[in-house]
């Protein structure tokens, strides 16, 4: 799959929801900063992503091995539950380049 990298930190948690221990401090806090960012500019972020990839859906990515252990997979339950549609990338959905392996992250 060919891609182009694009840094959108306005959808990381900042550094104070960082700091929090504990799983649903943290949550708390990342779900408060993407209500203070709105639904609006988020999907307008990630249409002009779209748009400078020329047309290509854009694909968050992130190192945690299950959705619901991450930010982005909160992100995306934000984003479902204001009407968004939003699905998971499983094994097999994209095409794998023959000449680019690649290794598990996780075992």
């Amino acid at each position: 799959m060919d891609y182009r990298y694009k840094l959108a930190r306005e959808l990381a948690p900042d550094d104070v929801t960082w700091q929090h221990e504990d799983w649903d401090d943290f949550a708390a806090a990342y779900r408060r900063q993407l209500e203070e960012l709105g639904v609006e500019a988020i999907v307008a972020r990630l249409r002009r992503i779209r748009e400078e990839a020329g047309g290509a859906a854009p694909v968050l990515l992130c190192f945690e091995e299950a959705p619901q252990d991450c930010h982005r997979g909160l992100l995306l339950d934000w984003l479902r539950e204001r009407g968004a549609e939003v699905r998971e990338l499983r094994p097999g959905d994209l095409p794998q380049r023959p000449d680019a392996p690649q290794p598990s992250l996780f075992g």
